[in-house]
């Protein structure tokens, strides 16, 4: 069991320096899936605390190559690490009180958020970045309240707000993600360590791979277009999101039949969505880029 925790540190590590995005997310499925076929099965509040260990670990060894590059922003680090620090703790002891079975259903719909967020426009601002303290401290109280309750660094939401609201450059936004998730699990791991039984082991286990896998994410990450990858990990998530609500509603009492058929046909509704979205969008693009050179 200790070679499985290993390898899925790595492969979570790898992720998460490779885009700040999903990384967390794809351990928790992982930790979820994983396990049990090895005779081992984990609460959604162990896995929350192992990911925190896992996600301090790979974060710090991720954001090393960034801030050596000098890509980073000090200003979302100040104002939104802060206040992610605070929303993390809190979110992480209010977990505490939860039920198994509502903390795998939060997750759920933080799954379906993601994907989501994947399939985001991220548009490269040739305007100065945006600054906003109180907005900063927004975002980052409620990533951070999200976020530590599962331990997650939380990229999936912060790129986006960083890219689209604040104007961020794309490198510099991963880098200040990792920064940012650092303050997020430092708060949830004060959190969360306040109660008994804290898996710290499974949690270092997970992070000796994770520390070796983020440093070869993130030198990746710096010279690899994302967006192939970025499909990739959303069809992973989508797949895996399927299979964790149809065993809640089959827990619900819904007929595993029933749940299977709503959700496959939800998830081929929402990709059709999608992917009208972006090929309506591209078209815009490119119409305005032709506008424009005839100009």
């Amino acid at each position: 069991m200790s070679f499985a925790l290993m390898l899925i540190g790595l492969i979570g590590g790898i992720l998460t320096g490779l885009m700040s995005v999903g990384g967390g997310l794809i351990l928790i499925f992982m930790l979820l899936l994983i396990p049990p076929l090895f005779g081992q099965e984990y609460t959604m509040h162990t896995i929350a605390g192992m990911v925190i260990v896992q996600t301090l670990f790979s974060a710090g060894s991720g954001l090393f190559t960034y801030w050596k590059s000098r890509l980073v922003d000090f200003f979302l680090i100040r104002y939104m690490g802060v206040s992610s620090l605070i929303g993390g703790a809190i979110g992480s002891a209010v977990s505490e009180m939860m039920s198994n079975e509502l903390l795998t259903s939060i997750f759920a719909v933080l799954s379906l958020i993601a994907t989501a967020s994947m399939f985001m426009r991220r548009v490269e601002a040739d305007t100065p970045p945006y600054r906003n303290k109180a907005l900063a401290v927004f975002f980052g109280l409620g990533i951070g309240l999200l976020g530590g309750m599962f331990g997650l660094g939380a990229g999936f939401l912060y790129l986006p707000i960083m890219m689209n609201i604040f104007k961020t450059e794309s490198r510099k936004a991963v880098g200040t993600g990792l920064a940012v998730a650092i303050f997020l699990v430092v708060g949830a791991l004060i959190g969360k360590s306040a109660g008994s039984g804290f898996p710290w082991l499974e949690g270092f286990i997970l992070a000796v791979g994770a520390i070796p896998g983020a440093q070869i994410g993130s030198r990746l990450g710096r010279k690899l277009k994302s967006k192939a990858l970025r499909s990739i990990m959303a069809a992973a998530i989508v797949i895996i999101s399927i299979k964790i609500w149809a065993d809640l509603l089959h827990l619900y009492g819904v007929s595993v039949a029933v749940a299977w058929t709503g959700l496959v046909s939800f998830a081929v509704l929402a990709a059709g969505i999608i992917m009208l979205i972006r090929f309506y969008s591209q078209k815009d693009d490119s119409l305005a880029e032709r506008k424009s050179n005839q100009r």
